[in-house]
């Protein structure tokens, strides 16, 4: 700094922006103990690299509203924002959110409640639930044992099928004749 400033003074003439932005380039460069263009280069591939990191991660700084939708929709790490993995800078503002935000706090407060409610009203449960497949089983097994019943039974409600498709047809043909009107029910 003190060297641009040396820069500027001595210079008779009034510096260019070129000028003054090739001075301050120079002098990046010895302070990183490169050249000139050696310094350019390295700038450039590090400008290359930012550019490819922003298209392949979420770069832009988050909203407490993004935050707050990826912080209650996404428990543990890589955490990912419209399919993108979020930028380091971005993971630990979320970081500080989940730890900071009272209204975060909050809603892992009612989720924990809500659990326990749940846990508490599931546990007697179980055991109706152990009841209720016991008796799923023993109706499979009874169905499986009453086998010839059971064809009887088909066999009797494809006769019942059959006897109303034949009343349907003969009123279709009464109709058809002119013998039945359904309009004054005289079928």
């Amino acid at each position: 700094m003190v060297k641009l400033k040396k820069t500027i003074k001595s210079s008779k003439k009034p510096l260019s922006s070129k000028a003054v932005a090739d001075t301050i380039v120079r002098l990046q460069a010895d302070v990183h103990g490169l050249s000139r263009k050696e310094y350019l280069r390295q700038r450039e591939t590090i400008r290359k690299s930012q550019e490819e990191y922003k298209k392949t991660h979420w770069v832009s700084d988050l909203s407490d509203a993004q935050c707050y939708m990826i912080a209650t929709t996404q428990e543990k790490e890589p955490y990912t924002y419209m399919g993108k993995p979020l930028s380091k800078n971005n993971v630990w503002r979320l970081k500080h959110y989940k730890s900071m935000n009272k209204g975060y706090q909050e809603w892992l407060k009612s989720i924990g409640r809500l659990k326990r409610l749940k846990d508490g009203i599931e546990k007697p449960l179980k055991p109706f639930h152990k009841l209720h497949e016991q008796m799923q089983e023993i109706g499979k097994r009874l169905r499986g044992t009453y086998l010839p019943e059971q064809e009887a039974l088909q066999r009797a409600n494809e006769i019942e099928r059959r006897r109303d498709q034949g009343e349907a047809l003969r009123q279709y043909h009464k109709q058809r004749r002119g013998e039945c009107n359904v309009l004054y029910g005289n079928c």
